[in-house]
């Protein structure tokens, strides 16, 4: 900051102290001035940063606490996918167990079809004698 910024001493100022008392005198306001500028710079970048501290300590803590209750919720997030896993393979035994039950039951209707076949094609080879003994007797 220049000195054409402050205010110049008074003309009965500046008459009592002389040029050189008045020279000095302005050289000690602005000197004070320029003290007082870097103090409170000072004290505002010491306060900047002891704020800045605390919030970064405030922050690191929330991130602590995001992880942990993010871990946590991953946790149980696992921990419920795991069971619902566990119901699913259940489920999947279960319908396996079922197309197990029909495949037994498709083979048994299978087994029936072939001996109905084997009755059927008996009784033809048994009834066509019959019908052509029964055929030349009528005649």
């Amino acid at each position: 900051m220049s000195a054409e910024m402050y205010p110049f001493p008074s003309k009965s100022l500046r008459d009592v102290l002389g040029e050189k008392g008045t020279e000095a005198f302005v050289d000690y306001i602005h000197k004070a001035r320029e003290y007082g500028r870097q103090n409170m710079i000072e004290l505002t970048t010491e306060r900047y940063e002891r704020r800045l501290a605390e919030e970064v300590g405030s922050l690191r803590g929330e991130i602590a606490e995001f992880r942990t209750d993010t871990s946590t919720g991953i946790s149980e997030l696992r921990a419920e996918m795991h069971a619902g896993f566990v119901g699913v393979q259940e489920e999947f035994k279960e319908v396996h167990q079922e197309f197990a039950k029909v495949h037994g039951k498709i083979g048994d209707i299978q087994a029936s079809i072939t001996a109905q076949t084997r009755w059927i094609v008996i009784c033809i080879f048994g009834v066509v004698p019959f019908y052509i003994a029964l055929f030349k007797l009528l005649e």
